[in-house]
C-alpha cells in the first residue's frame, strides 16, 4: 500500500486480517427452494487492509421429509384408510405439517385414484396440502365378514 510498517505482524503477515471461524444464524423461511441461494450481507470473508468484509452465500439443501412430499408450495401425503372409511365416507384425521390435527370427511362416491386437497396447508399459506388415500384391506375375513361383504356385493350393483 505504499508505507513500511512500524512492526511486522507474524499472525496476518501483513494482510490487515487474520483467519478464524464463527457461528452466523441463518433465517431459513418457510417455502424456501431446493437448492436457493441465500445472501447474508457483511458475513463473508474480510477485506484486505481493513477494508470491509463480503457477503456470505449459503446454499439451501432441503432434506426429504418422512411423511410429506413437496411440490413447489403444495405438499402431498398419503393416508391409509380402511374399505370400510372409505365406503361409508367417514371422516379422518390428518396431521399438518405443523403437527396440528385437522378432520377430513371422505366424500360418498370418492374416486380413489383422486387426491383430497386441504386449502391453505402447504408449505406456505398459498400452498395446498393434497392427501392420497390408500384402502387397506384386512388380511384375514371372518366368515360371518365374508358373507356380510358377500351380502353387500350385491346392493352395490
Amino acid at each position: 500500500v505504499g508505507k513500511i510498517p512500524e512492526k511486522y505482524c507474524a499472525e496476518c503477515k501483513g494482510e490487515g486480517r487474520v483467519a478464524s471461524k464463527r457461528k452466523v444464524n441463518v433465517e431459513v423461511r418457510p417455502g424456501i427452494a431446493n437448492g436457493q441461494i441465500v445472501r447474508i450481507k457483511g458475513m463473508g470473508e474480510a477485506g484486505e487492509h481493513n477494508s470491509g468484509s463480503g457477503d456470505l452465500y449459503v446454499k439451501i439443501n432441503i432434506k426429504p421429509h418422512s411423511v410429506f412430499e413437496r411440490h413447489g408450495n403444495d405438499l402431498l401425503r398419503k393416508k391409509e384408510i380402511s374399505a370400510i372409511d372409505a365406503l361409508l365416507g367417514k371422516k379422518i384425521s390428518i396431521e399438518t405439517l405443523d403437527g396440528r390435527r385437522v378432520e377430513l370427511e371422505i366424500p360418498r362416491g370418492f374416486n380413489l385414484s383422486n387426491t383430497l386437497k386441504i386449502g391453505g396447508e402447504g408449505m406456505t399459506p398459498a400452498g395446498d396440502m393434497f392427501i392420497k388415500l390408500e384402502v387397506i384391506t384386512p388380511k384375514k375375513l371372518s366368515s360371518k365378514a365374508k358373507r356380510l361383504l358377500e351380502e353387500l356385493e350385491g346392493e352395490l350393483d
